[in-house]
């Protein structure tokens, strides 16, 4: 199988790494020349091209990885599959749900894999917890709260809502298979003028199952956290501790007493595989199948559709602060 790397830089260098160690790397992409000497002086035997056309003409490549900055992915992942390449796009798909869409029948339309970077999706704490779900341990599912904060990187093109929060609702739209009916958001912007350091959103759908998001690259400490909480008992995903990352919490009613008891709380181990691994290994899986990624277009343009709900709300609400 060979893949070429187009983007190598902050998240990009990861998709490098993982897939020479899968024996997969055939060739990266990348403007910067300080970036490309990187690229030959620790990876032997790669091909490595500056620009994006010379990629497009390579026919030894089977794959197309693309891990550029989100304003860049819905050109360049047109112009991928539209010159017969299986593509993988990073997180956002793009920067609006109309791009999204086009990218989405166009790969149908051409019969060829295109996957999203949803990388959760492909954490094996994750799938624990849906396999735990899909087995009744928590009964029915009714709310679901998403922390993801840090003292981080301020991007300029896209805010915290559209940086962050994709992974969050990946995470949602797996054990929530509606859209939501309303969302309501707030935010905060101190650092830079229209760009949201610090979002809030609740999603509601319509049966009556609710979901709470909080992204901020402003707080002083860092929490990745997943709660979803069913009529029965709670999963708690901390992907910000070392350890011990997932918990079941087991609870009962004492209505006469309105009091909710607790009756069990315990680890949950899980496969300790990477996540980015695993997400390049299906990559390879669906490209030697010709199969849809399970993080397909489909479900990136659900994501999308929600992130430009939220943002659409924060928008409402800083005009009618």
């Amino acid at each position: 199988m060979n893949i070429c790397v187009v983007g190598c830089g902050r998240w990009g260098k990861n998709h490098v790494k993982n897939h020479y160690e899968l024996g997969s790397l055939y060739a990266v992409c990348d403007g910067s020349q300080q970036i490309r000497e990187n690229i030959k002086e620790n990876y032997q035997d790669i091909v490595i091209y500056n620009d994006f056309s010379e990629v497009l003409s390579d026919k030894n490549i089977d794959g197309i990885v693309i891990a550029t900055p989100a304003q860049t992915h819905f050109e360049l992942a047109q112009k991928s599959l539209k010159a017969g390449f299986p593509t993988f796009v990073e997180k956002p798909i793009c920067l609006n749900l109309k791009d999204s869409q086009n990218l989405t029948a166009l790969a149908e339309s051409l019969e060829l894999p295109l996957m999203v970077g949803h990388i959760l999706e492909y954490h094996p704490a994750v799938l624990k917890m849906k396999e735990l779900v899909d087995s009744g341990e928590i009964g029915e599912i009714k709310h679901i709260r998403c922390t993801r904060i840090n003292l981080g990187k301020i991007r300029n093109n896209e805010n915290i809502w559209w940086s962050f929060a994709p992974h969050d609702l990946s995470i949602i739209f797996k054990f929530i298979k509606d859209d939501p009916v309303e969302v309501k958001a707030s935010s905060f912007r101190p650092i830079q003028e229209g760009i949201e350091d610090t979002v809030y959103a609740d999603l509601f759908f319509k049966d009556g199952k609710s979901a709470h998001i909080h992204v901020s690259w402003l707080e002083p400490e860092k929490l990745h956290q997943t709660v979803v909480i069913g009529d029965k008992g709670m999963l708690v995903f901390n992907d910000t501790k070392q350890e011990d990352k997932l918990k079941l919490v087991k609870y009962n009613y004492d209505m006469s007493n309105v009091l909710l008891n607790k009756e069990e709380e315990r680890i949950v181990d899980f496969e300790p595989l990477q996540p980015l691994k695993q997400e390049c290994m299906h990559f390879i899986e669906c490209i030697e199948n010709n199969k849809p990624p399970l993080t397909d277009g489909k479900s990136a343009c659900r994501v999308m559709k929600a992130i430009e709900a939220v943002d659409q709300a924060v928008k409402e609400e800083l005009i009618n602060a």
